[in-house]
């Protein structure tokens, strides 16, 4: 999920984009013994509703100026680093 946002973000969505997180979001709920997965979930599905029209400039367009600075906070990368525990 988080691949797709970061392609949203950049303006390199494909057409499937949208409904891979509905699909997704409706996964995750009661599938873990902690509620994280569930709160990911949630705020997937509501960053997808609250910004449906920022979501389509980016789907129909290209990446919007804020997309293009560098991000404030580092983001980790996919793996962990060898030897992290």
């Amino acid at each position: 999920m988080a691949e797709d946002f970061t392609a949203l973000a950049a303006g390199r969505a494909d057409a499937d984009l949208l409904s891979r997180p509905h699909r997704r979001t409706a996964l995750l709920p009661d599938r873990d013994a902690c509620r994280h997965p569930d709160g990911a979930a949630r705020l997937a599905a509501s960053a997808l509703s609250t910004f449906a029209e920022d979501v389509e400039r980016h789907l129909t367009h290209d990446a919007c100026q804020a997309a293009r600075r560098p991000p404030l906070m580092p983001v980790p990368p996919a793996t962990p680093p060898e030897g992290w525990r």
